[in-house]
This record gives structure tokens, C-alpha cells and sequence, in this order.
């Protein structure tokens, strides 16, 4: 994906990580959306989203990140958010996400779920 945002895949096993790094909004949450459902699809055994180096959601991408939990639980796949800066963390726990998704932070603190 280009622009404001972009998106880097990893592969650990059947574990894939997709980092987001940069803005999410409604300009690229199409294509973000697509890209879970295209990894969901896959079925690996879980998907971890990094957030570490996302620095800006709207409200529509953080739909994404319910979007791509739910995802998951149709596919039996498990998901968790990885190391949200403060800034989206705080996001998360206004709009009480925190209490969907699995949350883990890099001293491996769960935040939520």
C-alpha cells in the first residue's frame, strides 16, 4: 500500500504479522480490510497486527481492527494487537476495544481482551 499508510507482512511458521506504519483512515481502509480478509483466508493459526508504528487511526480504522477480529474468530484463527504507541493504546481504551481484542505491549503487558 502506498501513501499515508503502509503495510509490511511476516511470516514466523503459521504466524503472520502484518505491521502498520503511518496513518489509517477511510482513504486506506478498504484496501486494509482486504488485506486481512486475503491472510485470514489463508488460515494461518493467528494473525498479530503491530501497531508500533502506527501513528494515526480514525474512527474507521479502528472498525478495521474489530473487522479484522472478527474475521479471525469466523476462521478459527487467533489475533492480537501488538505494541500499540500511546497514542492509538489511548484510542483503544476510549472507545473500550481494549475489551475486544487482545492487546499485548512489548513487556508483554496485556492491555486487554
Amino acid at each position: 500500500m502506498e501513501g499515508l499508510l503502509h503495510t509490511e507482512k511476516t511470516h514466523d511458521g503459521d504466524r503472520v504479522t502484518v505491521a502498520l506504519q503511518g496513518e489509517m483512515d477511510l482513504s486506506n481502509a478498504a484496501d486494509v480490510i482486504d488485506e486481512f480478509a486475503a491472510t485470514v483466508a489463508r488460515r494461518p493459526t493467528a494473525l498479530d497486527v503491530d501497531l508500533s508504528d502506527l501513528i494515526y487511526s480514525d474512527s474507521v480504522g479502528l472498525s478495521v481492527l474489530a473487522t479484522a477480529h472478527y474475521q479471525c474468530i469466523d476462521h478459527g484463527v487467533a489475533f492480537r494487537i501488538l505494541n500499540p504507541n500511546p497514542f492509538i493504546e489511548r484510542l483503544l481504551v476510549v472507545t473500550g476495544l481494549n475489551e475486544l481484542l487482545l492487546i499485548v505491549t512489548s513487556d508483554d503487558t496485556l492491555v486487554g481482551g
